[in-house]
């Protein structure tokens, strides 16, 4: 009876839902962001706007899941401690990668420049594996606490999907170091660097899945 106070079914399938609301979000918001990579290279600026645009509603559209989250499902005793942790840690994560993305997104309006033909090539294979690596977490997400296995499965591929970015991060730099030293470059190196920090921030939620799933074993 003791622990029957302290959880709420009805509350922890809401928050369930939250989390999984989230995710969603999050992985249509790095397929945007290849999009929005796309533009740059283009040169649309037009298209550039608009992306963006979209990527600050869903960012915000995600903030008020996680305030819901928090303030109407964790904080009124859904779940034991430990996993209201966990629950909680997730969601924060979720949000640092949609608020590295909207970042990324604003660079590339801000700051966009003309590109060479290679770094054109290189924006979007990175772009590319960074998104890949955010929906694989999503995936993960999807998987958490229905299929362990599959959720750990998948975790792994996100560390091999970050991985893959690093490499094309490491080669875009040589690239923008063997043209040019200018302000230019510098904008180059902001804009690879937002992106590549979205799949680290990946990686490390797909690490915490990983806790969380070694916790519930």
């Amino acid at each position: 009876m003791f622990f029957g106070r302290l959880i709420n079914r009805k509350l922890q399938r809401r928050g369930e839902t939250l989390i999984q609301e989230s995710s969603r979000l999050m992985a249509r918001a790095a397929k945007l962001l290849s999009e929005i990579v796309a533009a740059m290279a283009s040169e649309d600026a037009a298209q550039l706007s608009a992306l963006t645009k979209k990527i600050i509603t869903i960012e915000r559209q995600a903030d008020t899941i996680k305030d819901e989250l928090i303030e109407e499902v964790l904080t009124k005793r859904a779940y034991l401690k430990q996993s209201a942790q966990d629950r909680y840690e997730l969601i924060i994560r979720i949000d640092k990668i949609l608020s590295r993305i909207e970042h990324s997104a604003r660079l590339m309006e801000a700051l966009h420049v003309e590109l060479t033909e290679r770094k054109k090539q290189l924006f979007n294979e990175l772009s590319f594996q960074v998104s890949d690596t955010v929906i694989k977490l999503q995936e993960a997400i999807e998987n958490l606490w229905v299929d362990y296995k599959k959720a750990q499965e998948i975790t792994r591929e996100v560390e091999e999907k970050r991985e893959s970015a690093r490499k094309v991060f490491y080669n875009l730099l040589k690239a923008i170091k063997m043209d040019e030293i200018s302000n230019k470059s510098s904008f180059l190196v902001l804009m690879a660097e937002s992106l590549i920090q979205v799949a680290v921030s990946a990686e490390v939620g797909a690490d915490h899945v990983r806790a969380i799933i070694i916790r519930s074993y």
